[in-house]
């Protein structure tokens, strides 16, 4: 086979040349023709297949809930079995997979020592555990993929992937492991409508399976609220269930079906069914506070603003929650009410699906309340670090830190315990001025001092050096030997402001002495000391740390996120430096951007007003400042901004007590909190446009989400200039929200789509958005996690049978013999570089004979050579014959003279050597030129 065969044709032209123009010498001719016929040989590309060596095996493991108890330690005795029969010159891979594929060994000849990849066990991505399985089979090697698997699959098709195996040739065989479903009572579907009308009845559809004839008893919620309890008779087979339901006022309703049959049940996990609805319609105003009387809410209340109040302890932060509201206040709650995800949560429901954010003043709010570098401070029009320029005074800080064994443990993103509380010291350290002082102790069973309490002045490099080398060097905390050491360095300073930051593990805090004795005669003095615990209220010396912290007068924290120590440690300082919240009668200054949320005032002046406090922040470059202080910080009072598709507002002030805004004759405290009002439904207005009013329909199938656009097939013209986007924010049950973008891909003339796997019970809310449209979709859940759907409504189909039939492969019984089951793959060699080389030595060949004539005299020699051996042969034998008639020969004289003769030429001819062949050769060169 040849790969440019069009170059054969040069061959007779070739030859037919050289004929015409053939040498006088036949070797010659001969050694032309081989030259020419060996490099159009070359140039047509010769191509010969060549066996490669036994491949590879892939195993694919479904790791997933669904499969069979145990399935980890099954599928390492089917790799044992697999590498005890395994060729020298073959490999094996591994690949496990739930909702997401891994690889736990690459395609080599290395053992396997066991799972090491942590997989989300809540889906099935058979698709995605094929593709990896072909990514470890180069393309010019030969192998199979092992699946195990119980035949089922979330998520997209895997026949897109057995497809690709089967054009490469790889085949793809399966052992099936299943569970015993036989006692399977499930919720095989549970459904409301995905959108509805305030007030409109509805169905709520659900249908059960039960494999016997039993009593069952069923609770209903609305969005964690009770609605009632159920019981049921119910058949062997299906049961159909609907509950007739009216919907609420606008707002998001999670729905969720509870079912309790008589019998022990296999499965569970299927008892439990959510379903989502969003009423449509204006959302309420969620009012976030601790107060019991909240002013923002009697202010809406007496502007008819539809609003709800909420303790943030009450709260769940989900995507089905923050969507059932318009806009969010958090009227003077600190950060760390909210949690970490639900600020992050927060920050995404404003920037990618236009929620609107509000954040009032007060001692527990802005840079005191820990929202600087928190996820919400991006979010706010106004940044709240602090900047020395507006210190009042110099601050002393001793900052104890736990270095016990407990710091060692990892947490998200591969750091350490330890090092989050070094990155928070060293924030603390960065936020500090030049003249302030700090000192740092880390503490385990002895207080280390890690640097001594000095000016930071000159000394920040240093510092900062030493904090990030504390490593966690095993033991408990001492608390009371570190309180001690670090108030008995404060008590030698003259700084007014002198604090003390404590970090200990809440299940770690040991002997903490009479540290009330100690503390009392520290804050005498002036220090005040805070508790920043890792761990939970309820860990076993949480109660001592908050003890601890009250005897010092200071503020207690908990966390069991690592991840916030730095916002916590600022969040402390910044309360302890006491500049940032401002106690003291304050103008304000009035800009002309007042006319959005006052349009029928006119013409005011700047000074409006006093406030008695105001959390001291800084005006960002794109925000709108509305007020401001007529004081030196200018510290901006109420402003707002656009952020991504919301809106966010600060108002650093209070609305009430004694910081609140003071009546004037220019603006009325009314009129201020008309203003804030305005403000309110400002950052509440949905603006999000339809698309074209063309119908957007979700689907979710065997794990699948998808969303689909359906166009006019009687349309005059195209509606879109670009392919439409979809944006989803999701988040799984851990709480851990990710955003995606998605690119629509055209189906038909007439519809686009986009999807992804659903991972769980997990929770979307997606945006679609296209030549600058935005349409919100409702959020959207599957019942329950695709792993535990029935048999009975699963789209089994017996899919590992289908994917083997596509493929070429087969259910393996016989784990030893597929080996030698691999297709033999043969290598495509092409053997131009190796002709070429042989031209080479051809052509030198024919130089060396037309100029010296090499060829020729090495024949010519060999031949003599040959010719010599039989000549002494034949004369041996004559020899012996001459011994044996002695006599005779001797009386012939005549004989032995002519033999005489015959020895000399022999001799003569022998004594020619391979000197005179070349020199024979030369002089027939010198007669051809």
């Amino acid at each position: 086979m040849f790969t440019e065969p069009h170059w054969l044709l040069l061959l007779i032209p070739a030859l037919l040349g050289a004929y015409v123009y053939r040498p006088l010498s036949n070797r010659l001719f001969a050694l032309r023709i081989l030259f020419i016929t060996t490099v159009v040989l070359a140039l047509a590309g010769p191509v010969i297949n060549l066996p490669v060596g036994n491949g590879a095996v892939i195993v694919v493991a479904d790791r997933s809930f669904s499969m069979p108890r145990g399935i980890d330690n099954s599928i390492a005795e089917t790799v044992n079995i697999l590498r005890k029969g395994m060729p020298e010159n073959a490999d094996l891979g591994i690949i496990s997979f739930g909702t997401e594929a891994k690889i736990e060994l690459a395609a080599s000849k290395s053992s396997f020592s066991g799972f090491t990849s942590g997989v989300n066990r809540s889906g099935s991505n058979l698709n995605e555990g094929i593709s990896r399985a072909l990514s470890l089979i180069s393309s010019d090697a030969s192998g199979r993929i092992l699946l195990l698997s119980d035949n089922r699959y979330s998520g997209e098709s895997p026949m897109s992937s057995a497809l690709r195996a089967a054009t490469r040739g790889i085949p793809i065989d399966y052992r099936l492991f299943d569970r015993d479903l036989s006692n399977d009572t499930a919720i095989t579907s549970f459904a409301s409508p995905g959108l509805l009308s305030p007030n409109e009845s509805f169905l709520l559809k659900s249908r059960v399976f039960s494999p016997i004839a039993q009593k069952a008893e069923i609770l209903l919620y609305a969005s964690d609220k009770f609605l009632g309890r159920y019981n049921k008779e119910l058949s062997s087979g299906y049961n159909n269930l609907i509950f007739n339901m009216t919907a609420p006022e606008s707002s998001v309703v999670k729905y969720k079906m509870i079912l309790k049959p008589e019998f022990k049940d296999s499965v569970p996990e299927n008892n439990e069914a959510v379903a989502i609805c969003e009423v449509i319609g204006k959302k309420p105003i969620l009012v976030v506070t601790e107060s019991e009387s909240s002013a923002v809410v009697r202010l809406l209340n007496n502007a008819k603003v539809s609003n709800v109040v909420q303790s943030p302890r009450n709260i769940e932060w989900t995507i089905e929650f923050l969507a059932g509201y318009s806009a969010l206040i958090l009227e003077n709650v600190s950060a760390d009410r909210l949690t970490l995800h639900g600020m992050q949560l927060m920050a995404a429901w404003v920037k990618h699906f236009g929620g609107g954010l509000m954040l009032t003043g007060g001692k527990n709010a802005f840079g005191s309340g820990g929202y600087f570098q928190s996820p919400l401070e991006e979010a706010f029009p106004v940044s709240m670090e602090l900047r020395s320029e507006h210190r009042k005074m110099k601050m002393a800080l001793m900052i104890v830190l736990d270095r016990s064994g407990s710091m060692t443990a990892p947490t998200r993103g591969g750091r350490t315990k330890m090092d989050l509380a070094n990155i928070s010291s060293a924030g603390v350290l960065e936020m500090l001025t030049p003249e302030d002082y700090l000192g740092v102790l880390a503490v385990d069973t002895a207080p280390h001092e890690v640097f001594p309490l000095q000016k930071i002045a000159g000394s920040a490099d240093y510092m900062r050096s030493k904090i990030m080398s504390i490593e966690s060097m095993g033991g408990g905390i001492y608390v009371y030997d570190g309180i001690s050491n670090a108030v008995d360095k404060l008590l030698k300073t003259d700084v007014k402001v002198r604090h003390i930051i404590l970090f200990a593990d809440a299940n770690d805090a040991e002997k903490p002495g009479e540290y009330w004795e100690l503390l009392d005669h520290a804050t005498k003095a002036g220090l005040t000391l805070s508790v920043i615990g890792l761990g939970t209220e309820t860990d076993s010396d949480a109660e001592i740390l908050r003890k601890v912290a009250n005897a010092g007068k200071g503020r207690i924290f908990f966390t069991r996120e690592p991840e916030e120590l730095p916002r916590l440690f600022l969040q402390d300082t910044f309360v302890a430096a006491k500049s940032t919240y401002i106690e003291e009668p304050t103008e304000l200054k009035l800009f002309g951007t007042y006319k959005e949320l006052l349009p029928y005032k006119n013409n005011l002046s700047e000074n409006i007003g006093l406030i008695g406090a105001y959390n001291l922040c800084y005006e960002k470059p794109a925000s709108t400042v509305v007020l401001k202080t007529a004081d030196e910080n200018k510290s901006p009072i109420l402003s707002y901004w656009q952020y991504g598709l919301g809106k966010t507002a600060c108002l650093a002030t209070p609305l009430e007590g004694d910081g609140a805004m003071t009546s004037s004759g220019v603006l009325t405290k009314q009129e201020m909190l008309e203003m804030t009002v305005s403000l309110c439904e400002m950052i509440s207005t949905d603006d999000r446009e339809k698309i074209l009013n063309l119908p957007i329909l979700q689907s979710i199938e065997n794990g699948y989400w998808a969303a689909a656009i359906h166009l006019d097939p009687e349309r005059d013209k195209e509606p879109f200039k670009s392919d439409p986007l979809i944006e989803v924010l999701r988040m799984n049950e851990n709480n851990e929200q990710t955003f995606e973008t998605i690119k629509m891909r055209r189906d038909t003339a007439d519809s686009f789509s986009g999807g992804l796997t659903l991972k769980g019970n997990e929770v979307i809310a997606a945006m679609v958005k296209v030549d600058g449209h935005v349409k919100r979709l409702h959020p959207i859940c599957q019942p329950y996690a695709a792993e535990y759907v029935h048999d009975s409504v699963s789209d089994k189909k017996n899919i590992l049978k289908q994917i083997a039939d596509v493929t070429g492969g087969k259910e393996v019984i016989n784990l030893a013999n597929i080996w030698e089951t691999i297709p033999i793959k043969k290598q495509k060699k092409e053997l131009s570089f190796e002709l070429l080389i042989a031209a080479l030595f051809i052509f030198l060949i024919e130089i060396a004979e037309r100029r010296l004539s090499l060829m020729t005299a090495v024949i010519n020699n060999v031949i003599r050579k040959k010719g010599k051996k039989t000549a002494l042969n034949v004369t041996a034998d004559k020899n012996v014959e001459v011994k044996k008639n002695a006599n005779a020969v001797s009386k012939m004289p005549s004989l032995t003279s002519n033999q005489s003769s015959q020895e000399k030429l022999d001799e003569e001819k022998k004594d020619s050597s391979l000197s005179s062949i070349f020199k024979k050769a030369k002089n027939n060169a010198g007669k051809r030129t």
